[in-house]
């Protein structure tokens, strides 16, 4: 098989992403799938915000918390 269309292993990640018209963008959010996870696997990046919920998707908890603590931060700096 020289292609294959997926695995029976994927996992969902949903991204959070704001760019402008001018190319300047904020710092996503990644949604994974799960109950929790280790924060020093994102030390690499601060300002980028993580969470989980069962599916990966985003909820509007998720949704808002991105909002509070990266959007508003980073688009009135």
């Amino acid at each position: 098989m020289k292609y294959r269309t997926h695995s029976g292993n994927l996992e969902l990640v949903t991204i959070i992403e704001c760019m402008s018209a001018d190319g300047s963008s904020i710092a996503p959010g990644f949604v994974f799938s799960g109950k929790s996870y280790h924060k020093k696997w994102f030390k690499a990046h601060p300002d980028i915000c993580v969470g989980t919920s069962p599916n990966g998707w985003t909820d509007d908890f998720i949704c808002t918390k991105w909002f509070e603590n990266t959007f508003i931060p980073q688009a009135t700096a």
